[in-house]
């Protein structure tokens, strides 16, 4: 299943995988456009799967997107839900260590890594995941450019 949700600076998808909820959002995000994000990522625990957010290809991210992670962190803990962010950005890194947020998400330098993180918290003796779909392969993803 793949949800694709815009605004005018945002793009968010969600893609179910066999045992991890991927969501992907590209560009910035804040206050005017949170709830794009927002209804992605609460469609995304609705299976109560783990869920992975690809933040790699976000360029800003304002106090409304922190508090809609942790929100959704809280949720996942509520749900035992297990929840990973992708990102490698320095800009990134910097918020979110004067936070102190590194404590409190799982953050991981790519999306394979996160998805085989949660894929075996989840089934410890399952096989390896194959590899997460390109995102220009799959329903256009990143290669599509924003409107």
């Amino acid at each position: 299943m793949v949800t694709d949700r815009r605004a005018e600076s945002l793009w968010c998808q969600m893609v179910r995988l066999e045992h991890v909820n991927l969501v992907r959002v590209q560009g910035e995000i804040d206050v005017s456009n949170i709830y794009v994000p927002q209804d992605v990522l609460t469609q995304a625990l609705r299976d109560r799967l783990p869920l992975v957010i690809d933040l790699s290809r976000v360029t800003y991210l304002d106090s409304t997107a922190l508090n809609v992670l942790m929100g959704i962190r809280d949720r996942c803990r509520i749900m035992d839900v297990d929840l990973a962010l992708v990102f490698t950005s320095q800009a990134m890194r910097e918020v979110f260590s004067a936070l102190s947020l590194h404590e409190v998400f799982d953050i991981f330098p790519d999306v394979d890594d996160a998805v085989r993180s949660m894929t075996e918290r989840r089934t410890p003796d399952a096989a390896p995941p194959a590899r997460v779909p390109d995102e220009a392969a799959d329903t256009g993803g990143y290669a599509r450019p924003l409107p």
